[in-house]
């Protein structure tokens, strides 16, 4: 039954799963047609009612999903998607674009980006079917890229409400060897 497999990941389903389903390619196109099925990404669906049901912020977790579902397994989610995934403070100003980390390699595509870097087990956590960077390790990749302010709001914020320790912060920040979120860390705790 499709429900068994797509519920686990908020209602994301493909094609090929969908027909193992025992739904036809008709069945497919006039779910689609009719507005009752949703594409989120080529051979990627969601049923209409979780997108009536998402919540603010559950449209690029959705997304998220069919990219990571589109994809080769090795990337994680990873930078702003992973800070919404964690409920971080994410600046207005960062887009829509999904963004993932692999060991492997670096590549981009229709409304993803993925970035290649190390991963140590310690980074990554599971989420669904998938995984994600870590709360300090999403802190401390999205400190390189934000504005000074940005980071240290979201490091204050996630510091406040108990999502990571300083002592997670700043072991991230060395075990990456990353200065610029380092001073950032420093920023707030001065």
């Amino acid at each position: 039954m499709l429900s068994a497999v797509a519920d686990p990941r908020q209602g994301v389903f493909t094609s090929r799963e969908a027909l193992a389903a025992g739904y036809t390619v008709d069945d497919v196109k006039s779910y689609l047609r009719t507005g009752r099925w949703v594409r989120l990404r080529k051979g990627v669906y969601v049923a209409r009612e979780h997108l009536s049901a998402e919540r603010s912020g559950q449209r690029h977790l959705l997304d998220s999903i069919a990219v990571l579902l589109s994809l080769a397994p090795g990337p994680v989610l990873s930078h702003a998607s992973a800070a919404r995934l964690h409920r971080l403070v994410v600046p207005q100003s960062i887009g829509e674009t999904v963004r993932l980390t692999d060991t492997v390699q670096w590549r981009q595509g229709r409304g993803y980006r993925v970035a290649r870097a190390a991963l140590p087990p310690e980074d990554v956590v599971p989420w669904l079917a998938f995984a994600s960077t870590s709360v300090a390790r999403t802190l401390v990749d999205c400190a390189r890229e934000w504005t000074q302010l940005d980071a240290v709001v979201a490091i204050d914020a996630a510091l406040n409400e108990g999502l990571v320790t300083a002592t997670d912060v700043a072991a991230a920040c060395t075990q990456r060897g990353i200065a610029r979120a380092r001073r950032r860390r420093h920023a707030h705790s001065g």
